[in-house]
């Protein structure tokens, strides 16, 4: 069992898995015992597509109206407190 802490505080238990997920990213092969957890699906974004994501500067622009804007991280880094998970 997996417990999941995330930042509004409530907590989410996982105990899905997929041993010896494989997967191709261009042209390199990755394989690792994965966990399955259920987050914020991207079904919404569909409705402002295109996305472009910033992964080095922590933003994505999207389409909203009719006009690109853009969304900024708050912090300058990524936070790994933000998601506490715990095996039980």
């Amino acid at each position: 069992m997996l417990v999941v802490i995330v930042a509004n505080k409530n907590v989410m238990l996982y105990d899905a898995k997929s041993p010896g997920c494989t997967w191709l990213i261009q042209g390199y092969e990755f394989k690792a015992n994965m966990k399955v957890l259920k987050v914020l699906g991207v079904d919404w974004l569909i409705n402002y597509s295109p996305i472009l994501f910033y992964f080095n500067k922590i933003k994505i622009s999207i389409r909203k109206e009719g006009r690109m804007i853009e969304l900024k991280s708050i912090i300058d880094k990524a936070s790994p407190q933000i998601i506490i998970v715990k095996k039980v």
